[in-house]
C-alpha cells in the first residue's frame, strides 16, 4: 500500500512538470466526492484523470489526502467548494514558492 507521503510526492512532482512546461496545473475542476464510504474522482479532462489515479493506484481517498497533505504543507495551493469530509472542487491549483524550493532542492527548503 502506498503511504501518504510518498503519492504526495508523485503528485508535485506531476504538478511541477505541468506548471514549468505549460504554465499552470489544469484549468479543469477536479471533484472529489464521498458517498457510501466510496470516494469518486470527476475530472473533464481525461489525461489528467488517468494521471491522477496512476499516481495512486487507483485509489481515490488517497489522492483525497495526498490533496489535503499538499495543501496543509503549504507545497500547493487551490481554491475549493465543499470541505474533504463529504465532497470538494479543486480549481486554480499551483505549486506554492515552497513546493517549488522542495521540488528543485533550493537550500533551505526543508523548513
Amino acid at each position: 500500500m502506498q503511504t501518504v507521503q510518498k503519492a504526495s510526492e508523485q503528485l508535485l512532482l506531476s504538478f511541477y512538470y505541468r506548471y514549468s512546461t505549460h504554465g499552470y496545473i489544469t484549468n479543469e475542476t477536479i471533484e472529489l466526492q464521498h458517498d457510501d464510504d466510496e470516494w469518486t474522482l470527476s475530472v473533464d479532462d481525461d489525461n489528467l484523470n488517468k494521471a491522477l489515479l496512476a499516481i495512486v493506484d487507483n485509489s481515490v481517498v488517497l489522492l483525497k489526502n495526498a490533496f489535503q497533505y499538499l495543501h496543509q504543507k503549504k507545497l500547493v495551493s487551490f481554491e475549493s467548494n465543499g470541505s474533504f469530509l463529504e465532497a470538494i472542487e479543486l480549481y486554480d491549483i499551483s505549486v506554492t514558492h515552497k513546493g517549488i524550493d522542495i521540488v528543485e532542492g533550493v537550500s533551505g527548503a526543508k523548513n
